[in-house]
């Protein structure tokens, strides 16, 4: 697992690879995929569509996109 760090907009964030994703329910519309936080290993639900349009916030805070995850550092 690759750590970075960076600032942006003058706050301090961890980045990792992508969430690990894995085919959920598929239905017209309604389709959802699970996908699990590489900060906490909580597993979110999530529509496809949804996550590959804007990406999802995890409980823990973080933010989960299909190219890169983030989570401020502190929080």
């Amino acid at each position: 697992m690759k750590i970075k760090e960076i600032i942006r907009n003058h706050k301090l964030y961890q980045v990792l690879e992508p969430p690990m994703m894995s085919e959920g329910v598929r239905r017209h519309g309604r389709s959802k995929m699970f996908v699990t936080c590489p900060f906490c290993r909580g597993t979110l639900n999530v529509y496809i569509w949804s996550f590959y349009g804007s990406g999802k916030i995890c409980d823990c805070g973080a933010k989960l996109g299909v190219w890169v995850s983030l989570k401020e550092v502190g929080t």
